[in-house]
């Protein structure tokens, strides 16, 4: 990211973060909108000057749709079932600062993987991406299902 290493202040990853306190009375700039961004984001504007920066604008969903989480409408419908992951063509992109490890990763490219089994270097898996084999793949509730679907994979080799 230009500017990054001239950048006279404090630089983090929301991996990093674990309370307010830290940044009370400090003005903070958060860089993406997604879950993690967006809570932490809110957390802080009770305790600092907050601003998000996005390089598109950010879409709000309801999370409690009649009262309930949205997350209990998709297993209930088994809507966050559904093998779309690998149809999907444009997984969202969130942008995130960090000290150099996701640079570099993306520097080396995006793991070639489909439904989570590395598809350049055989007995290699991955979890958690976004839209990885379905629509909850990268949350709470899709990640431990495709967990369990690479492990089983992997270990029949």
């Amino acid at each position: 990211m230009p500017g990054l290493y001239s950048f006279a202040g404090t630089v983090s990853h929301a991996a990093g973060y674990r309370e307010p306190g830290p940044f009370a009375g400090e003005r903070v700039v958060i860089v993406g909108a997604g879950n993690s961004a967006a809570q932490i984001g809110a957390e802080l504007a009770e305790h600092a000057e907050v601003t998000l920066t996005t390089r598109k604008p950010v879409g709000f969903v309801n999370r409690r749709p009649l009262g309930l989480d949205l997350q209990f409408w998709f297993t209930v419908t088994r809507l966050g079932l559904l093998p779309v992951g690998s149809r999907h063509r444009r997984p969202r992109r969130v942008p995130v600062l960090d000290t150099g490890v996701y640079r570099r990763a993306i520097r080396a490219g995006r793991p070639e993987q489909r439904k989570g089994l590395s598809t350049t270097h055989p007995g290699l898996g991955f979890v958690g991406l976004e839209w990885q084999r379905g629509l909850l793949s990268a949350g709470l509730r899709g990640v431990g299902r495709d967990a369990r679907y690479v492990a089983r994979r992997l270990s029949r080799r």
